[in-house]
């Protein structure tokens, strides 16, 4: 059996043929369009340029806050270090070790 892989040549011109028709139809349709004024901007995209900006804004503020808040958490733990290993210290001086543990 033999298959073979055949080319339309004339179908593929009518239907390059029919794409520059198209092309030029579009083309004629937005020019008609950009003339009466219906395509412009209408402040959508300047709007939308704002919220980003904005959006930007907030996300930078964020990720400093959330630096700080990162740093004062690791400041806290430091702490809590500190206060339990005094506390410890206090404390063992009016219990008795009861094996490895304080109980």
């Amino acid at each position: 059996m033999t298959e073979s892989l055949e080319i339309d040549r004339q179908a593929i011109r009518e239907a390059a043929s029919r794409m520059v028709v198209l092309s030029e139809d579009f083309d004629a349709a937005l020019r008609g369009l950009t003339e009466i004024g219906a395509i412009r901007d209408d402040g959508l995209l300047s709007g939308f340029l704002s919220v980003l900006a904005e959006c930007l804004t907030e996300a930078s503020e964020m990720r400093a806050a959330l630096s700080h808040v990162m740093a004062a958490t690791g400041g806290g733990l430091g702490f809590v270090a500190s206060s339990t290993e005094v506390a410890d210290v206090a404390s063992g001086e009016y219990l008795e070790p009861r094996g490895e543990s304080w109980a």
